[in-house]
């Protein structure tokens, strides 16, 4: 992120209604659900792009 000059803005997570899952440990995606969810940590970073 940093070599594109992207600026890491804070930590945070996620309110409790989601599930990581993948596919063959390859494609990571996280799913909304109605229960039996959990907070998953992130990272807010700010990217301009470039003109």
């Amino acid at each position: 992120m940093t070599e594109n000059q992207a600026v890491f803005v804070k930590e945070a997570k996620t309110q409790s209604i989601y599930r990581m899952w993948s596919i063959n440990d390859e494609y990571p995606a996280m799913e909304r659900v109605a229960m039996g969810g959990t907070w998953l940590a992130l990272e807010i970073w700010s990217i301009h792009s470039k003109k």
